[in-house]
């Protein structure tokens, strides 16, 4: 009876460090999914922006060479 219980806890213990294990993998892959979608946000954001800011750029750099001249 004593082997019996012994064994029940192990094979419980084990389900158990599987499960957790899963689910931990889960939270990981989760987080960086979540990562990767607010790099995608940014980077669409930056191209959206690009040419608002190099018009900027290009303004001010014109604004500069009439000074100096």
């Amino acid at each position: 009876m004593t082997e019996f219980f012994n064994k029940m806890t192990s094979i419980l213990a084990g389900a158990v460090v599987l499960l957790v294990g899963g689910a931990l993998a889960g939270l990981g892959l989760g987080v960086l999914a979540l990562l990767a979608m607010g790099g995608m946000i940014a980077l669409g954001l930056g191209l959206l922006a690009a040419p608002f800011v190099t018009k900027l750029a290009e303004e001010e750099i014109a604004k500069a060479d009439a000074q100096t001249i």
